[in-house]
């Protein structure tokens, strides 16, 4: 039996048994690049793994709400919904830490300090964040060129 999982925000993925291509991310953290199955429309991670929230990564599920100081995701999704006792509930949200302050998980990584303590952007990974499009990794020179 294929166990159907699902990201944070409800993105439907499955584990399978196969080789992936593995890169190397942020702070040198090893993920895999998912795989799409055209022939139903299924994402597919390796076994032991999780899928990020933007699709773009899967990552060893023992990264998943380690509280570590680094987001193993892009775009931060490995830490959104973690049971920490930081006054936090819910799939997609983030706790801030000790003031018990909770936001939006998609706020994780997005270049503006969001948590009283600024813990949404520690460490996040460098490059853009696919769920930020006014992140500024992602944004275009409005006039092109520099003087």
């Amino acid at each position: 039996s294929e166990d159907i999982l699902q990201t944070p925000s409800g993105h439907k993925y499955r584990l399978v048994k196969r080789e992936f291509k593995r890169s190397m991310g942020h702070m040198m953290q090893p993920y895999y690049k998912p795989h799409y199955d055209e022939s139903d429309h299924m994402y597919e991670c390796p076994e032991n793994s999780m899928m990020c929230d933007s699709r773009q990564q899967c990552i060893l599920s023992v990264n998943r709400c380690d509280a570590t100081k680094r987001f193993h995701c892009a775009d931060g999704s490995d830490e959104w919904g973690c049971q920490r006792g930081d006054g936090c509930s819910g799939h997609e949200k983030f706790g801030c830490g000790p003031q018990n302050q909770c936001i939006d998980g998609h706020k994780c990584c997005n270049g503006m300090l969001d948590c009283l303590n600024g813990k949404d952007e520690y460490n996040c990974p460098p490059g853009p964040n696919p769920n930020n499009p006014h992140h500024p990794h992602n944004m275009q020179p409005a006039f092109g060129g520099h003087g």
